[in-house]
């Protein structure tokens, strides 16, 4: 139930901020905001947004269970200590990172970390997002896509695979959605290519 009330509760905000006319110039969303923003730019109508967002929790949750933290290290330096059980699920500042995997795994990277002063933070969350556990979802999301019409957005949205705009033959291509619930979260690239604009808010 949570990603259906945070889509619903994040358009709705977004909406509302419309209706007092403030008009956005381009959008960022974190993971499930992502779709958010694609839905308020018209990639997708509500309807079927609503029906992506149910679908992807659904199907999400059918995956084994996991775990995620936060590491106060910069991707690089992560990466490079990552055991090869975990992966990087988000990169959300220059350096503050998420690990997501299996829950004993993240367990013990964080300990060791912890044990070497090195900050981290677990997420209260079910599942491992944006990691390889959630490869069982993959196949029934684009089921699900293939009877959605997809359109190029009408609002710049900044893609979390890459930190820059989506593009139009991304927008419209089954399979961007499809990996988005697979790839990291590029969050700090995404908030660096807003603040690079004109006049960010």
């Amino acid at each position: 139930n949570a990603q259906p009330a945070l889509f619903v509760v994040g358009y709705a905000t977004a909406r509302l901020f419309m209706s007092w006319g403030l008009r956005p110039a381009a959008m960022l969303g974190h993971s499930l905001g992502e779709l958010v923003a694609a839905c308020l730019a018209d990639v997708f109508s509500l309807g079927d947004g609503l029906k992506l967002v149910a679908a992807r929790a659904r199907l999400m949750q059918a995956c084994d269970a996991g775990s995620m933290a936060a590491v106060l290290l910069p991707e690089r330096v992560l990466a490079s200590r990552l055991p090869s059980s975990l992966e990087i699920a988000a990169v959300n500042a220059p350096s503050i990172s998420v690990v997501s995997g299996p829950v004993e795994a993240v367990a013990r990277f964080c300990e060791s970390l912890e044990r070497e002063g090195v900050g981290t933070q677990r997420i209260e969350t079910s599942h491992a997002f944006h990691s390889r556990m959630m490869d069982p979802a993959l196949a029934g999301f684009a089921r699900v896509l293939a009877d959605v019409a997809l359109g190029a957005p009408r609002i710049p949205v900044i893609s979390n695979a890459t930190g820059v705009p989506l593009r139009p033959d991304q927008a419209t291509d089954p399979r961007y959605w499809v990996d988005h619930v697979r790839h990291p979260v590029r969050f700090s690239a995404g908030v660096e290519h807003l603040l690079s604009l004109d006049n960010p808010a």
